[in-house]
């Protein structure tokens, strides 16, 4: 009984230690909304709204300074920069991954994310009435839950885009090999403590 206790443990932490080594993070749903410490801000009204244009905008919203209001930026629209993220310059640029479908349920919308490791989720409300909200969801997986109406029961959410697939989340090559071996170093000294 006791041998198959260790082995289980010893299968735990094997896999625990490989998933650290390789940047793999478990699936969880995580409810964003309009003023919480992931939006980096509102874009007014958006137009064009279309991906390549979203992508220079929140580009350019990300570039801004915390807190910042632009009006006439890029297409005429207005910029305003939460408080959240004072080095946001040091962010990547937005490069379009997808359109995300979503479903609505009460005053809420769900997105499932792509596998990619999307930096940014922009969405759009209501044509040029409210505009888009864009945020930071690096490191994200899984769903998302997100406010389906811009103001109140007003301005419903028509699209939602991610950007920059595979971006910053992932380690670069060092810090893979670093981990790896520190975990295949963790394995060999379990295997010796339990092998006495």
């Amino acid at each position: 009984m006791r041998t198959r206790n260790v082995k289980n443990i010893v299968t735990f932490v094997v896999i625990a230690m490989s998933c650290m080594a390789f940047g793999v993070s478990v699936a969880n749903a995580t409810t964003i909304s309009f003023g919480d410490i992931r939006d980096l801000g509102n874009i007014n009204p958006n137009h064009p709204a279309d991906p390549s244009n979203s992508a220079t905008y929140t580009t350019f919203l990300k570039n801004m300074l915390p807190s910042a209001v632009v009006n006439g930026g890029p297409g005429g629209n207005t910029f305003t920069r939460t408080a959240n993220f004072p080095n946001s310059p040091t962010f990547p640029n937005a490069v379009f991954d997808q359109e995300l479908s979503f479903s609505v349920s009460g005053l809420t919308a769900s997105v499932i994310l792509p596998s990619t490791g999307d930096f940014y989720l922009l969405g759009k409300f209501d044509g040029p009435n409210y505009g888009s909200e864009v945020w930071v969801i690096n490191g994200l997986t899984g769903t998302i839950t997100m406010p389906e109406f811009g103001s109140g029961e007003q301005y419903g959410l028509s699209h939602v885009y991610v950007f920059n697939p595979g971006g910053t989340s992932v380690p670069d090559g060092g810090s893979t090999l670093m981990l790896l071996g520190s975990a295949l170093g963790g394995v060999g000294l379990i295997r010796r403590y339990f092998s006495r």
